[in-house]
């Protein structure tokens, strides 16, 4: 045989084994393929897989659009679309895109298609490739469900959640937690702001030091209240945790508050009502103390006089006599029951609206009011409020409260000292106020009086002063009306000091 012809033989051979190999490769790929012409966009040939994926046969694929034979869910699927990536591709570019069909028998089902050109026997043609993708997009809708799932829930839940970075800076939060910081803050809490130029100055130091403590691993959890721009005043349960990575590396904190405010005034209301009843109690019964100790006197001798005036015998001298002492004794008696009603009305006094009072201030006033008592004695006012200086209040009853105790320690001051010093100081402890008075006056024997020092009427120094013994009372029944409390620690010749316990508003109570 010629040796050309044999060349021929062989060379021919080898493309009907290439070709082969090329259909069988074709065929059998795992990825459905579809061959268009370059100019129609007319299919020229579809693998097995395009039929499998599709459910149409070969020949209802050949000689037409794709188009024609699959219908897609996508209103972006159109003649010009496909003619427009048909153009891409044969620029030489790849089109990638997921898409939506119908199946022959109905359902549908996704698959990603990329369209690029290629050179078959000298021609340029554009071939289609695409695999199910079914699955993947299934388990795609199912996490985007599941993450509106979960976007509800974070958005809709009454807790306000707010996630920071390590430097405090806002990651990301939910409405509720940024309509807290609209109301508190006046605020959005965007991302990438940081919560230090967010809060406010009240109780800030005290925040960012729970949120530094969080960092470090400490789980706070704790309930405060915080005000609200128009002035009202919320309660919330406030929770701080460390969040971490699986490798157990601190990389944010998580806060999270939940707004507590009707169920913490049920619980002040009926705490109030409880404290209430037992301090109701305790006045009925010093009540009762006064009236049989403070009334009985009087009451007592007018009975006497009026028996001595209605004797026959009674010279008109003793007549005018017993009429004086009956006079005398009625005088005390109304002076008694005005000062039990001054007592008794404590309670109901309560008219005015609380304010912001400063110590500082109150101090300053008081003062003024001191000088008519002072006389030619050196008074000295050592005062120390840094640490607060001011509470949500009543202001005449914190004016009284000051003024009675400053007063006394003027007027029972130490006469062999050559002045009187007066020291007042402030410290705020977790939701109360503690004020310290204290003086170095003559001081009380508390041996021997402690348990009559607030009562009605008492007088340890009727030398020193002609006072009635009602300042204390008063001021005792003023503390406890505002929800605190007063204690007493005294040395004859040595001094007098009162510790006060009363609520700071913003954190513990308001009206």
């Amino acid at each position: 045989m010629n040796p050309l012809i044999q060349q021929d033989i062989t060379y021919i051979e080898q493309l009907k084994r290439a070709e082969a190999n090329y259909y069988e490769l074709f065929d059998k790929a795992s990825v459905g393929i579809l061959i268009l012409d370059a100019d129609t966009g007319i299919i020229l040939d579809v693998n097995a897989m395009a039929t499998q994926i599709t459910g149409f046969s070969k020949e209802e694929f050949i000689n037409k659009h794709p188009y024609d034979t699959l219908s897609s869910l996508d209103c972006s699927v159109t003649k010009a679309s496909a003619a427009e990536n048909m153009k891409k591709a044969i620029q030489g570019c790849s089109v990638v895109s997921d898409r939506q069909y119908i199946h022959k028998e109905g359902h549908v089902f996704w698959v990603q298609a990329s369209i690029s050109k290629a050179i078959i026997d000298n021609r340029e043609r554009i071939i289609v490739c695409f695999h199910e993708i079914d699955r993947r997009k299934k388990a795609e809708q199912a996490l985007r469900k599941s993450e509106a799932n979960l976007r509800s829930i974070f958005d809709n839940t009454h807790i306000g959640f707010a996630l920071l970075d390590q430097s405090l800076n806002v990651v990301c939060c939910n409405a509720r937690a940024n309509d807290w910081a609209t109301d508190s803050l006046g605020v959005e809490l965007e991302e990438g702001k940081n919560v230090t130029t967010l809060l406010r100055d009240y109780n800030k130091k005290e925040y960012l030091a729970m949120l530094h403590r969080a960092l470090n691993g400490e789980s706070i959890n704790i309930e405060t209240a915080y005000p609200l721009l128009d002035g009202s005043i919320n309660w919330y349960r406030v929770r701080m945790n460390a969040v971490h990575t699986p490798e157990e590396n601190t990389i944010g904190v998580i806060v999270s508050a939940e707004n507590i405010t009707a169920s913490r005034l049920d619980r002040m209301d009926r705490d109030r009502i409880i404290k209430e009843l037992i301090q109701r109690n305790k006045e009925h019964e010093q009540f009762a103390y006064i009236v049989s100790h403070n009334l009985r006197g009087p009451l007592a001798n007018i009975l006497g006089y009026t028996s001595l005036i209605q004797e026959e015998d009674n010279t008109c001298e003793d007549k005018e006599e017993y009429l004086q002492l009956l006079s005398a004794s009625a005088n005390k008696l109304d002076e008694t029951i005005r000062d039990l009603g001054k007592l008794l009305q404590l309670k109901k006094d309560i008219s005015e609206v609380k304010e912001w009072v400063k110590f500082s201030q109150i101090v300053e006033d008081v003062k003024i009011g001191v000088r008519n008592i002072i006389d030619d004695h050196i008074v000295v006012f050592d005062t120390d409020f840094s640490e607060a200086d001011e509470m949500f209040t009543f202001k005449i009853y914190l004016y009284s409260i000051f003024y009675n105790l400053i007063s006394n320690s003027i007027k029972y001051k130490n006469h062999n000292r050559k002045k009187t010093i007066i020291k007042i100081k402030s410290y705020k402890k977790g939701n109360k106020i503690k004020l310290i008075f204290r003086d170095n006056g003559i001081g009380i024997d508390l041996e021997k009086n402690k348990e009559f020092v607030f009562g009605l009427y008492k007088r340890f120094h009727p030398q020193v002063s002609a006072g009635k013994g009602v300042g204390l009372c008063m001021t005792k029944m003023q503390i406890e009306a505002l929800g605190g409390k007063i204690d007493i620690k005294s040395k004859v010749n040595s001094g007098t000091q009162f510790v006060i316990y009363l609520p700071n508003e913003v954190e513990a109570n308001y009206p």
